[in-house]
């Protein structure tokens, strides 16, 4: 690993570890707490997961110059038959997601004093920017660190390393 991409690597998990570690603080980390009410600063919630994607997605590979294609599906253009899988496996999930909320409202589980405080547009907002986030975040411990490590100090140390770094990031939740 050249000593740029290793302080890239670096100063991207420090920052999202500093990131997590402030809203932990600040209690904004989470859209529902630990007794199930709900985030009183809805936009330091967005703010923290565009703020991830930024150093974890756009940082390195703008920095190193990567390619994400080829971090998703190396240097082949995936086949028609994973194509159609993972579009058929995205519908699935859509699908039983849709399902799933639908039951809970109904069941009137959620009730309207918990989402009167925010508005639809919100939760828009707020899945969209998380799936993203979580994509990228992926990307990064799987596709980028991973690889690299891999590439620099072998299987073994590599998955140390990601699952060092993995659990170390989620010691605030």
């Amino acid at each position: 690993m050249q000593t740029t991409n290793m302080l890239i690597y670096i100063l991207s998990y420090v920052m999202v570890f500093v990131l997590s570690w402030i809203s932990k603080i600040n209690n904004n980390h989470r859209l529902f707490n630990d007794e199930g009410g709900i985030t009183q600063k809805p936009g330091n919630l967005l703010g923290i997961h565009v703020i991830g994607i930024m150093w974890l997605g756009l940082v390195p590979v703008i920095q190193l110059k990567l390619s994400v294609f080829e971090i998703l599906f190396g240097t082949q253009m995936p086949g028609i038959f994973a194509f159609f899988s993972f579009a058929l496996i995205y519908l699935l999930v859509i699908s039983i997601a849709n399902k799933l909320g639908q039951n809970i409202n109904s069941t009137g589980l959620l009730s309207n004093e918990i989402f009167g405080k925010l508005t639809p547009a919100f939760f828009k907002r707020y899945f969209i920017t998380r799936a993203l986030y979580l994509f990228v975040y992926e990307l990064w411990f799987r596709g980028l660190l991973l690889f690299e490590c891999i590439n620099q100090f072998g299987i073994p140390a590599a998955i140390s390393i990601n699952i060092f770094l993995y659990t170390l990031l989620h010691i605030f939740k």
